[in-house]
């Protein structure tokens, strides 16, 4: 929807401040979080949340869009699957987002659920502590956000999807192994810093190197990929019960890395540092 009103040439400014918003809610909400638990309780905390989704469905309900075709046609749901993915195969900039989104959302995505344990057994932190590491990858990733918003350049939008992937999980990697404190929250503001570049490219690369007519199909395909996180969950919760947490983040970022480096040798496009999203879709 942010892409059909501002435009192709703006799309990618105005769905990379999308993401930001998101993110400062990343950034503020583990903070916010802990320190509420640990002053008035956990039930605290979901009453400011019942009230900010108030606030949100109120300002949602009053937003009117007019869609800019005259009529819509009607497709069967395995029908606009098929057509997607066949779009897809043919399209190599979208194949390569929807890869990377299933491997980061099940390797990568995975691991902020261990943060809070590794955080109170390993670091042995209190909620406070832990809410302000856990909002280090969210502050990282919107000064990112922020700087790819005003300086992002098409001929660079899978160069820092690719790289953002390859970041969060290398910061992964070096989480698992922190001994302290002050090294984790560096490490996780470093992966935020490279986060921002795969969740603000995600979008921008699939509105901008699809046609209209099949853009919602792919976009569609794009949410049925992330749905890849809650395996990523249950693959992580199984190996941190028999490794631990912190050596089962590190295993499945491994993994992660391997299966993106894989991608790489089977799509050229994701290793061809001079080629731009439009030049590729030109090119396939």
């Amino acid at each position: 929807m942010l892409g059909e009103v501002s435009g192709l040439k703006r799309a990618s400014t105005a769905l990379t401040f999308d993401v930001a918003s998101g993110k400062i809610t990343m950034f503020i909400g583990p903070l916010l979080g802990g320190v509420l638990m640990h002053n008035f309780g956990i039930y605290s905390f979901y009453l400011l949340a019942i009230g900010l989704l108030g606030f949100a469905l109120l300002f949602v309900s009053r937003l009117q869009i007019t869609p800019k075709a005259a009529h819509t046609q009607t497709v069967h749901f395995l029908r606009s699957m098929r057509d997607g993915l066949t779009h897809a195969r043919n399209n190599k900039p979208i194949l390569s987002v929807l890869l990377l989104t299933i491997i980061l959302n099940f390797f990568g995505y995975s691991f902020i659920s261990m943060i809070p344990v590794i955080g109170a057994s390993k670091l042995e932190l209190g909620p406070v502590s832990v809410g302000l590491l856990s909002s280090m990858m969210g502050a990282g990733a919107l000064i990112n956000l922020s700087l790819l918003t005003i300086f992002t350049n098409s001929k660079y939008f899978m160069r820092f999807f690719l790289g953002g992937t390859l970041a969060l999980l290398v910061a992964i990697i070096l989480f698992s192994i922190s001994p302290w404190y002050s090294m984790a929250l560096i490490v996780l503001f470093a992966g935020g810093l490279g986060e921002a570049g795969f969740s603000s490219m995600q979008a921008t690369i699939t509105f901008t190197a699809t046609a209209p007519e099949i853009r919602s199909r792919v976009m569609g395909l794009v949410v049925v990929c992330i749905g890849f996180g809650p395996l990523g969950m249950l693959h992580t919760g199984l190996m941190a019960h028999w490794l631990g947490a912190d050596v089962a983040i590190g295993i499945i970022a491994l993994e992660g890395i391997v299966a993106t480096l894989i991608c790489m040798w089977l799509l050229p496009v994701l290793r061809q540092p001079g080629i731009g999203v439009y030049d590729a879709v030109q090119e396939r």
